[in-house]
């Protein structure tokens, strides 16, 4: 935790990526030690999907673990739609009523090779076109600084960003 702590003071956004979250019987202590008290705190949970039904059913059973047995807020849970390569409007009603009272449906991206082939050099290419725009909607969504705001809305200007910078001084 001092490490976080200390993260916290220099950065705006801080990752953790886990695996994915098994069924409570076989949840980690990361995530009964580490995770779920920062999740009732101030961190936020964001649960990714592919278009197959296993895992949209998975992650929909997770969410649910999370905020019923665990008193998550679901103020602070995200969901997002990934690798989609034909996502409807159809898609997103589904998907916001299947997740209603329970977390945010974000958005989709798109099956995007140029993404894809890129994540295992550990650099993210979020200015990808099959996943810019829900990233902003993203990182809007949990800084809420406006060079977040999606494109089209406020000053309508598009406004370069890094995922991944130092706290504004």
């Amino acid at each position: 935790m001092q490490a976080l702590s200390e993260l916290r003071s220099e950065y705006d956004l801080i990752v953790i990526d886990t695996q994915i979250l098994e069924a409570e019987g076989d949840m980690t202590d990361i995530w009964h030690v580490f995770l779920v008290p920062l999740l009732r705190g101030d961190a936020w949970g964001l649960g990714v999907f592919d278009d197959s039904s296993e895992g949209l059913d998975l992650l929909e059973s997770r969410v649910a673990m999370l905020t019923e047995q665990f008193g998550i807020s679901n103020a602070r849970m995200l969901v997002i739609a990934n690798k989609w390569e034909q996502f409807t409007d159809d898609d997103a009603a589904m998907i916001s009523q299947m997740f209603a009272g329970r977390a945010t449906f974000i958005g989709s991206s798109d099956l995007d090779m140029s993404f894809h082939d890129r994540l295992g050099t550990g650099f993210v290419f979020t200015a990808a076109t099959g996943i810019a725009p829900v990233v902003r909607l993203l990182l809007h969504k949990v800084i809420g600084r406006r060079e977040f705001e999606p494109v089209g809305t406020a000053s309508g200007r598009r406004t370069p960003f890094r995922l991944f910078g130092r706290k504004s001084k």
